[in-house]
């Protein structure tokens, strides 16, 4: 600090108040400053993220979902992709690979959120199907998912991974229940690849099944929210627009059009801080909210906020 006072008066003719108040300006900034190196590479990047979610956003979406290192939760990066048109296809042990995969117009879940799956069972099942091909129905699935456990298959049935098969969820969780139950004698699915017993079970692909009802769409997203951690089969901004409160509100991206207007917002919250007022400890509130139209960054002072 003396050493930049002293340059400030000898090579400025500064006074000593006037150095002394330059460099208490300077000190305050040194929390937001960095060098131009550090701008320029981040401009950079910034400049090839901007182009490439404005011409190839399903293949942006799905890379900034697979890479698990964005501010927000996967649920909001999906609700994003939809907003820019892109569709979601749920989980597939057909076509879903570990990450997310993203081709034109279309995200493909990955496996990588499947809760209750292990990343172990998971590399082997994928390496299974890279080498031999294709399931063939769920008999087959069974014989060749040896290294997964009754609770992974269970997991993979209610994200709708195995509807693939053309069969309801809940004829799926029968077929699996008969098949524990049949071989009672025998230790659980195994956990590993050495213990196995599913190869050498008499499994056949049209069993006397009975055929059950598909589970309601509701608790299908109950099922994926609950393990993947946001809804694959429904767009749940759709859904939440036609709650009796979203009546008669702005549209996020329409607020630039009632500036100094009290107006009705509804949505969902994508994240959110409580600040305490220093003076009065009142609370506010900071929140970037969402809906179909896009996102709004909002202040609830204390008075809204009570």
């Amino acid at each position: 600090a003396s050493e930049f006072q002293l340059g400030c008066m000898h090579h400025k003719n500064f006074t000593q108040v006037e150095a002394a108040e330059l460099w208490k300006r300077v000190a305050s900034f040194q929390g937001f400053s960095f060098c131009q190196s550090h701008s320029m590479s981040y401009a950079q990047l910034s400049f090839k993220c901007a182009y490439l979610k404005a011409h190839h956003p399903a293949e942006f979406m799905a890379s900034v979902i697979s890479n698990e290192h964005g501010f927000y939760g996967t649920s909001i990066y999906v609700d994003e992709a939809r907003r820019m048109g892109v569709e979601i296809l749920p989980p597939c042990v057909q076509e879903s690979v570990y990450k997310y995969l993203g081709r034109e117009g279309w995200i493909r879940v990955g496996l990588m959120h499947v809760r209750g799956l292990r990343s172990k069972s998971l590399l082997l099942m994928l390496e299974e199907r890279s080498k031999h091909g294709p399931y063939l129905h769920f008999v087959d699935f069974l014989k060749r998912s040896d290294m997964l456990g009754v609770k992974e298959i269970q997991a993979l049935i209610r994200v709708s991974a195995l509807d693939c098969f053309a069969q309801s969820q809940s004829t799926l969780m029968a077929e699996l229940h008969y098949f524990k139950s049949a071989h009672s004698h025998l230790p659980d699915f195994k956990s590993s690849v050495d213990n196995d017993f599913l190869t050498h079970l008499n499994l056949q692909p049209s069993m006397n099944i009975p055929i059950l009802d598909e589970v309601t769409f509701a608790d299908k997203c109950y099922q994926e929210l609950e393990i993947l951690g946001f809804i694959s089969s429904g767009h749940f901004l759709k859904m939440l627009a036609l709650h009796p409160a979203a009546d008669h509100c702005v549209a996020m991206s329409d607020l630039s059009e009632f500036v100094n207007q009290s107006v009705k917002l509804f949505g969902s919250p994508m994240t959110f801080r409580k600040h305490r007022v220093e003076r009065s400890g009142a609370d506010m509130l900071f929140v970037t909210m969402q809906d179909l139209s896009g996102t709004a960054d909002l202040v609830l002072w204390p008075k809204v906020y009570e």
